[in-house]
Parts: structure tokens; C-alpha cells; sequence
């Protein structure tokens, strides 16, 4: 009996290339800096997630998972064939906006939070160390994406919104112990 592929495997990826979004037939490596750094924001995505399911605290919840669905706008613009940026919809790229609340929730989060003595140790309690492993991957992230070559880079917003992230995942972690 013939084996089956389970139905969302396309098998397009098994030379080792794969497509840009709205790259059409414009194949790339599964090495190109692009998909490195998608990957790592779908690895961030799935950290969050670790670190949601992890939370009894339900406002902390419902603030990872408005940074989950945010990534997937990030990881549109990143994996996105540069000539086809300009399809993305404003609704599929970062605004100022969500940077503008993150920076806000960072300093909420700054004023409620414990004085913080010496260097803070990850692995407090599940949530807090999830949070931090999550903290890391956003800073692999933001630097994966600046491999990208400057032509082909996502957008500004997108930098500014990971790195105001990793701060914010660090006050979250913080907050959690």
C-alpha cells in the first residue's frame, strides 16, 4: 500500500525552496534570509502561545494573543516578495498604531511593576520562564530580519515594533513572577 501525504503538504518544499508571499513562481531557498526570519517570527508566535497557555492571568492572555495576531501581519510583510510589498494590505502590515500601544503597555507595565533588584533570573514559575524564552526570540528575530538586504527588507514598523517587544515580553515576564 502506497504511503499518503497528510492533505496540507504540498510537496513544493522538498528540493529545499519554497515561496515568497505573492512570489508566485519566484522560488527561493530555504536558506534565504527572508524565510530564516519568518521562521523565527512563527517561532515567536508559537513562544507566545507557550507562554499564554502557561498564564492564569486572563488580561495577560488577552495581551499575548493581540501580539500573536499582530506577528502574523509581521511575518506577511517579512515574508513578502519584495516587488509585491505594495499588494499588502495596511490591515497585513504594522502600524504605528500597534508600536504606539505596545510603548504604552510598556510603561503601564513599568509603573506597577516591582522594583527590580539585581539581574533578574528567568525560570521563576512556567509563565515567566516562557515569557523570557519568548523575550529572546524576539530578539533573534529583529536581528534575522536585519540580515535582510535593505532592498528587500520589511518595512520600518517592523523593526520598531520587535524591539519594543522584547522590552514589553521582558516587563510581562517580570510581572508574571
Amino acid at each position: 500500500m502506497k504511503n499518503k501525504r497528510p492533505t496540507i503538504s504540498t510537496g513544493t518544499g522538498d528540493l529545499g525552496t519554497t515561496a515568497l508571499l505573492f512570489g508566485g513562481n519566484n522560488k527561493v531557498n530555504k536558506t534565504d534570509v527572508q524565510v530564516i526570519a519568518s521562521g523565527d517570527c512563527d517561532e515567536l508566535n508559537a513562544a507566545i502561545g507557550l507562554a499564554k497557555a502557561f498564564s492564569t492571568n486572563e488580561q495577560r492572555k488577552a495581551t499575548l494573543e493581540a501580539i500573536q495576531n499582530d506577528l502574523i501581519c509581521l511575518m506577511a510583510d517579512i515574508s513578502c516578495h519584495p516587488e509585491h510589498r505594495k499588494s499588502l494590505q495596511d490591515t497585513m502590515m504594522i502600524q504605528t498604531a500597534r508600536i504606539e500601544w505596545l510603548e504604552g503597555l510598556g510603561v503601564q507595565l513599568e509603573q506597577t511593576a516591582k522594583p527590580i533588584k539585581g539581574w533578574a533570573l528567568p525560570g521563576h514559575n512556567p509563565e515567566s520562564a516562557a515569557l523570557d524564552m519568548a523575550r529572546t526570540v524576539a530578539r533573534r528575530t529583529e536581528r534575522s530580519m536585519l540580515n535582510i538586504p535593505v532592498g528587500k527588507r520589511p518595512t520600518k514598523n517592523a523593526g520598531v515594533y520587535l524591539n519594543r517587544l522584547s522590552d514589553v515580553l521582558w516587563l510581562l515576564a517580570r510581572s508574571a513572577e
